[in-house]
């Protein structure tokens, strides 16, 4: 137990790392020693001369979700075009052994909410709001939800996996947690999405920014994974050793508590 608490304890303290890092990047860039100004913004404080703080949507040609197909589960197929739902978009990538398909012809049905490679996706509804993911794959062929929102970034002004990591920081998710203020239903609309606000560095920065990024959060993920297989290992010996000994595999009767 005190191995496995010791193992959250620095799993946690990645996590807060990444968030920290990643907040500071899309806010203040690389360079520590740029000039800054005053961002008008109380809440951002001071950015870097000649970044700007916009809406999100004057950045954006789609800010809009799927739906569920008529008949919901029913029409699930065992292949496909995938059918991407909250519980598949993670911050660091899309988790695709839980995902559900549907036909082209259901697809056909709902070409407004198609995936394109490097749009962005975004929790909208209940536990997971506000968890987000880069889609990567050129030839992907899905389609989404109506929990799951797609952002569609304008390319020569937005960059998308930038935008992504604007998302995941403290930037938008302050931003998030503001609009569920005084609700009982957790759920954001398509149009408190696009008054979100976001930094807009030139657009050559908006990708060393993302590259960096990406660099960091790879080598911090594949940490916490490898602290997380070694958790998940402590806790099947637990159970082992919990399952012999009261089933009289291991012999107890000579033990002695340590003092």
């Amino acid at each position: 137990d005190a191995s496995i608490s010791a193992i959250n304890t620095q799993i946690d303290d990645l996590k807060s790392y990444r968030q920290s890092f990643i907040s500071e990047a899309v806010t203040k860039g690389l360079n520590p020693n740029v000039p800054m100004k005053d961002s008008c913004v109380e809440w951002i404080g001071r950015i870097p001369e000649g970044w700007e703080i916009k809406r999100l949507s004057l950045f954006t040609t789609k800010i809009g979700s799927g739906k569920t197909p008529t008949g919901g589960a029913q029409v699930y197929t065992e292949d496909g075009v995938l059918f991407i739902r909250s519980q598949n978009v993670y911050n660091n990538g899309l988790v695709t052994n839980d995902i559900a398909y549907i036909s082209e012809e259901v697809n056909r049905t709902m070409l407004n909410s198609k995936v394109v490679h490097q749009d962005v996706l975004l929790n909208i509804t209940g536990g997971s709001i506000g968890r987000s993911c880069l889609i990567t794959d050129e030839n992907i062929n899905a389609n989404v939800n109506q929990h799951v929102c797609i952002i569609r970034s304008k390319k020569n002004v937005l960059d998308s996996s930038f935008l992504h990591y604007q998302i995941v920081a403290s930037l938008i998710q302050n931003q998030i947690k503001a609009c569920q203020t005084g609700s009982n239903r957790e759920e954001l609309n398509f149009e408190q999405i696009g008054k979100f606000m976001i930094t807009i560095p030139p657009l050559s920065e908006q990708q060393a920014i993302a590259s960096y990024l990406d660099e960091k959060t790879q080598k911090i993920d594949s940490t916490i994974s490898s602290l997380e297989a070694q958790r998940d290992d402590l806790n099947a010996l637990k159970q082992s050793i919990i399952s012999e000994t009261v089933t009289g595999k291991i012999d107890v009767r000579d033990w002695k508590p340590n003092k």
